[in-house]
């Protein structure tokens, strides 16, 4: 994953639950890291991923692609987390990876301070794909189900005042 940060460039690979954020000059300024417990995919992990992907794809090629796909190697582990981007106040928006077969109601997200520290969790709904994360809402696009139909939505953020921890 690549994205910016304020005046930063973020890095990350999803093996692990690690992003490294580099200044303009290349050089590295901060690296955001979460202890996560790596997790090797079960077989329902990749039935569920089979089921998803063939399921999008006209009847006559189904048991086809199926065969295609369950000839790929598996990875080691599910990915550490999906995406990353940035908001209108210098946050580090990072969404957590979700298995297949064991979805949430919508998407989570954990969001970090300009420091790198946990400020808490973000969870918005599963249709929404965001444009833009500003000081008090969520720009994003939906797409609904029944009709196809585009629409683009500004939803409400209330940030409460937490902040990283005291050195106390």
């Amino acid at each position: 994953e690549l994205d910016s940060w304020g005046e930063l460039v973020v890095i990350g690979g999803t093996d692990r639950y690690e992003l490294k954020a580099f200044s303009r000059n290349g050089a590295l300024a901060l690296i955001v890291r979460l202890d996560l417990v790596r997790r090797a995919p079960t077989t329902a992990h990749i039935g569920a991923y089979l089921d998803q992907q063939v399921s999008t794809m006209a009847s006559d090629f189904q048991r086809e692609a199926r065969e295609l796909f369950e000839s790929v190697p598996v990875a080691e582990h599910l990915p550490a987390f999906s995406s990353i981007m940035s908001d209108a106040l210098n946050h580090l928006w990072v969404e957590e990876y979700e298995p297949p077969g064991e979805e949430r109601p919508g998407v989570l997200w954990t969001v970090f301070d300009p420091e790198g520290w946990v400020l808490g969790f973000v969870e918005t709904p599963e249709e929404l794909e965001i444009y833009e994360i500003g000081g008090d809402y969520i720009l994003g696009r939906v797409v609904s189900e029944d009709l196809g139909v585009e629409s683009v939505q500004v939803w409400p953020l209330v940030r409460s005042g937490a902040g990283r921890p005291s050195s106390d």
